[in-house]
């Protein structure tokens, strides 16, 4: 929210749109507690669904924040995935989600 709140605009994404919208909303208005002489703190906007996992996913949020705000000057992934358990009882459809979501 930092970022934002110096003035960049944020774009979230996750599988859950509603979510993201939600959250956006929220801290949203956060921001406008933060400044309230800010003319508009419409600056986190929630992006369409994206799982990491689904390079189509990936490249419509690309297309998305490109088509909306011109260019994408950083990025920051927060996902990540593990399953509490040890390497040996590790499924292997498991394995490959946490390959997919980590190291892709």
């Amino acid at each position: 929210m930092e970022i934002a709140h110096l003035g960049t605009i944020v774009v979230i994404a996750s599988r859950d749109e509603d979510k993201c919208k939600t959250a956006a909303l929220e801290m949203n208005k956060i921001l406008v507690t933060m400044n309230p002489d800010e003319l508009s703190w419409d600056k986190i906007v929630a992006g369409p669904s994206c799982s990491i996992r689904k390079e189509e996913n990936v490249l419509n949020l690309i297309s998305f924040v490109i088509e909306s705000f011109g260019a994408i000057n950083f990025l920051v992934n927060n996902a990540g995935g593990q399953f509490a358990c040890s390497a040996e009882d590790l499924s292997e459809k498991g394995f490959g989600a946490v390959v997919d979501t980590n190291l892709k």
